[in-house]
């Protein structure tokens, strides 16, 4: 062949500059173009395009061999190329040592050789090799070596070519099913969705948004979502936007008022993402989702609403239970229970309380001779005082009939008789009733000083403390009535 006449080269060179240029039909008549391409410029019997994948050869077209037939690659010459990662070229097998034939060799007597790699962005696909049955008279030429390069370069360049062709075809096939889907999703979508500007115009709307406000799509395109947000909600919804402009957040979403095109409002569960575009992540606009939640909110506000008149109902209910309905002071349940808190508190605290028993003098010839409705009217004169007279911690209580009750957290013994003493003196002073009034009252100190049996519980202590102030409102009534007595 390095006695090959130019006008060969030339045509072979002309050959391969169309092969590489020109389209084909398909892969199998481009090898065999190929492969009678290099028979005529290397004057060989055989030639194979073949594919290496691990350890296995496969031959994908060839001029002797059906394509599909496998070998392991340790079985093929071209284990060499691989080996000496360049091109391999043998003139005679036969005269190297027994040693150094190869498998090969020994199946098919195959003489003469030349294979190079087919490179694929940059990686080895496979070989392009010529044999033959013949020595060759003389060694391969740099020509040749240089010529099954070429080939096998531009080979692998259309391989490239296709690969890359097939890529854009399966993206291009990927890109038109993903736009057809989101197209789809985008007009079906049971919320609104909308792309919008990066200046808050809308770009696209969905008839889900357009039904939830009451637009046409013509309508929408030409104003902002900024004009139809309440003003309200405006603000955080910005606040929201220029976080995803400065790359902060990647999406927010936010309950919002919308304003309907008859002017009510719809609330709305706002989901927003800003797109990038994929090369510099410059902001392109905005995709958003949003619901109708009026319905939910209004049911929630409704719940809430429900739920206040409820517990206002509760307290009403349990102001009433504790509350009596003629002096509108503590019942002596609701009094005997706050009581054993607050003794409870004061020996945490080691602090005294005062407990006070009143009863009115002569109230029964009272109601007697003036009749129950003006005994009434005495009552609730009395209960008047004593449930604004005692300071904010302090709690009165009917304690049954004309006898009341007053405990006075953390109050010594002088101070307690001089707010006995205020509450006589304002009962002796009413004069607006059929005739006047006074009243006794009996004080009874807890002392946290006075330490209580250890096995005193708070029952054995109450009692123990209405009874001393009982006895010195005894007390007080057998000395003359319209005074007030501590216990000893």
């Amino acid at each position: 062949m390095p006695h090959s006449p130019q006008s060969l080269h030339e045509e072979v060179l002309h050959r391969l500059h169309n092969l590489a240029l020109e389209p084909f039909d398909n892969f199998e008549s481009l090898y065999q173009q190929y492969l009678a391409l290099g028979q005529q410029a290397f004057g060989l019997d055989i030639g194979i395009v073949s594919r290496i994948i691990d350890n296995t050869y496969t031959v994908l077209a060839s001029t002797h061999i059906d394509a599909g037939t496998a070998y392991p690659l340790g079985d093929t010459y071209c284990a060499l190329v691989v080996e000496k990662d360049r091109t391999i070229s043998i003139d005679h097998m036969g005269d190297l040592p027994a040693k150094d034939r190869h498998p090969t060799y020994e199946s098919f007597g195959l003489e003469s050789y030349i294979s190079t790699s087919i490179w694929v962005f940059g990686q080895r696909y496979g070989t392009l090799n010529f044999s033959s049955p013949e020595p060759r008279p003389q060694s391969f030429s740099r020509w040749e070596i240089e010529w099954i390069e070429l080939m096998a370069l531009a080979l692998g360049r259309t391989i490239e070519r296709d690969q890359l062709e097939r890529q854009r075809n399966q993206a291009l096939h990927e890109l038109k099913n993903s736009v057809e889907q989101f197209e789809g999703a985008f007009e079906a979508a049971a919320i609104g969705m909308a792309l919008v500007s990066l200046e808050g115009r809308w770009l696209r709307v969905n008839p889900a948004l357009r039904h939830m406000l009451g637009y046409s799509e013509k309508a929408l395109l030409e104003t902002d979502f900024q004009t139809l947000t309440h003003p309200d909600d405006l603000y955080s919804d910005l606040q929201q936007v220029q976080k995803l402009l400065n790359g902060e957040e990647t999406h927010y979403t936010i309950d919002k008022r919308y304003f309907h095109r008859d002017g009510h409002t719809v609330w709305g569960r706002l989901s927003v993402a800003l797109i990038r575009t994929p090369d510099q992540g410059s902001p392109q606009h905005f995709v958003s989702q949003v619901q109708d939640i009026t319905q939910q909110v209004e049911s929630s506000k409704a719940l809430e609403q429900r739920q206040i008149e409820l517990e206002e109902k509760n307290i009403e209910l349990a102001t009433l239970a504790n509350t009596d309905p003629l002096t509108q002071l503590a019942t002596r349940r609701y009094f005997m229970e706050r009581l054993s808190t607050a003794i409870a508190y004061c020996q945490r605290q080691q602090q005294p309380l005062a407990y006070v028993l009143l009863d009115v003098d002569h109230f029964k010839s009272f109601n007697d001779q003036y009749g129950h409705l003006a005994g009434d009217e005495a009552l609730k004169r009395v209960g008047s005082i004593l449930k604004h007279s005692p300071r904010e911690y302090d709690l009165a209580s009917r304690y049954g009939g004309e006898e009341f009750a007053l405990y006075l957290p953390s109050t010594t013994a002088q101070e307690a008789l001089q707010v006995a003493e205020r509450l006589r003196t304002a009962i002796e002073e009413i004069s607006d009733l059929d005739r006047p009034i006074t009243a006794s009252l009996g004080v009874a100190l807890l002392d946290p000083a006075s330490a209580l049996p250890p096995d005193s519980d708070m029952k054995t202590v109450i009692e123990a403390l209405i009874q001393r102030a009982d006895t010195a409102l005894y007390q007080a009534k057998s000395q003359g009535r319209n005074r007030t007595l501590l216990s000893e």
